[in-house]
């Protein structure tokens, strides 16, 4: 159950920190635009941060369902920050590469505003994402000057900036009609160099995964092929029962997976070890017996160790609880002084001797057809002995049994007291 616990925790965890990741870098991207090199070391730094902040919640979070291995960094499972820095490069190298292909299938634009129509003619027709009419027009002149032959011709449609590149003599300008302009949409291409370093990150993040992968699904079969063991690690998912007396020879069974001649099984707290008898094993299911006897009462750590070192611990897994106080004897009257009391004389005051007497006694008169008399003022002198008073005003003369009680238990002297000087 914890095991499944500690699954999900990792897994919502994770989602967690990527959706606040993508939040972040989006609301980056939305209210503080900057260039491409700043947004995306923004980003990776980002990244960053995330990931030590996800170590750090998994870490905590798997402690609490007894889930970390004390010998790995942070307590996290066997190649789990390995695993996190090489998914983190991955990442790197992805929001390089998509970065760069979306700027090849989605290249730039510039916008040229207030061209006339001759300037649009002139611009490169392949580059031209839009044309749209101009809000503004240029105002134009029309414009008569005098030739060396002494004949007049006249220029229309002339721009200020056209005039003013004329000779000034034997000029003549009038107001012409004004000109339409236009706003053109040109696509900025993307260099030779932009899209072969695209297209080599992209390549790079695919050999990158294929390198990951390798190596963690390949270590076991590669340290096969050399002669090295590589330790199966134990799983331990319950210990039940999960608590034991102080005293007592107690058998458990302990449930998980990964048991392989277990050569060590044993209850820890600091420098106090509990080693376990008679073990019994299977692949998922551990039995053994451990002995309380003279063990403090407290929680203990469960410890299992393969035959190959790989090892597994389940804090505070099982409770080591204080002997039951044992149940007091059942106690005894040999005798009372005095045995007898004067109805006239009303209190008297009398001692009991016998066995299993504690504090909390109660002692009472009974007799047949009679209110019983409760003892006032009971004292334990020690288990053998007792003192306490009867009021015997008023109370029927005859023999009466002596009962002193403790807790559940009872013990009787018939007859044990005597009342005299009342009516019976």
């Amino acid at each position: 159950m914890n095991g499944n616990k500690g699954l999900l925790f990792v897994v919502l965890t994770s989602l967690v920190a990527l959706s606040v990741t993508l939040g972040v870098v989006y609301a980056i991207d939305r209210l503080f635009p900057t260039t491409a090199e700043i947004g995306i070391g923004s980003v990776i730094v980002l990244t960053i941060a995330m990931l030590m902040v996800l170590l750090y919640i998994m870490a905590a979070g798997l402690s609490i369902f007894n889930l970390t291995d004390r010998q790995q960094a942070l307590g996290l499972p066997q190649g789990s920050v390995r695993a996190m820095i090489a998914l983190f490069l991955i990442m790197v190298f992805v929001i390089f590469g998509v970065y760069l292909f979306r700027e090849i299938a989605d290249p730039n634009t510039t916008t040229l505003s207030g061209l006339t129509a001759a300037q649009v003619a002139e611009l490169s027709a392949d580059k031209i994402v839009a044309v749209r009419e101009g809000k503004s027009r240029i105002e134009t002149f029309d414009v008569q000057i005098r030739t060396s032959e002494g004949m007049t011709t006249t220029l229309p449609g002339l721009t200020a900036a056209q005039v003013a590149d004329l000779a000034a003599e034997d000029v003549v300008v009038t107001a012409g009609e004004p000109m339409e302009t236009f706003d053109v949409e040109m696509r900025v291409d993307v260099s030779e160099e932009g899209a072969r370093l695209a297209q080599q990150l992209l390549t790079t993040v695919g050999t990158l995964v294929v390198a990951v992968a390798g190596f963690y699904f390949g270590t076991r079969a590669v340290a096969a092929a050399r002669g090295v063991a590589v330790p199966l690690l134990p799983v331990i998912r319950k210990i039940d029962p999960e608590k034991g007396q102080q005293g007592e020879e107690k058998e458990v069974t302990i449930l998980g997976k990964n048991f392989a001649s277990p050569k060590v099984v044993k209850l820890v707290k600091d420098a106090v070890e509990i080693p376990g008898e008679e073990i019994t094993w299977s692949a998922t299911r551990i039995n053994c017996k451990f002995n309380l006897k003279e063990r403090a009462a407290q929680k203990y750590d469960l410890v299992v160790v393969n035959e190959d070192g790989g090892e597994d611990r389940l804090v505070e897994a099982f409770t080591v609880e204080a002997a039951a106080s044992p149940a007091p004897a059942a106690p005894t009257v040999d005798k009372v002084d005095p045995p007898t009391g004067k109805a006239a004389a009303g209190e008297v005051k009398v001692t009991i001797t016998g066995a299993g007497f504690t504090a909390g006694a109660r002692v009472e008169l009974q007799k047949e057809g009679q209110d019983p008399i409760e003892a006032k003022s009971v004292t334990v002198v020690d288990e053998k002995k007792l003192e306490c008073t009867f009021d015997l005003k008023d109370k029927a003369a005859g023999d009466w049994d002596v009962v002193v009680k403790v807790g559940e238990k009872e013990a009787k002297k018939e007859k044990g007291f005597k009342v005299e000087g009342a009516s019976a």
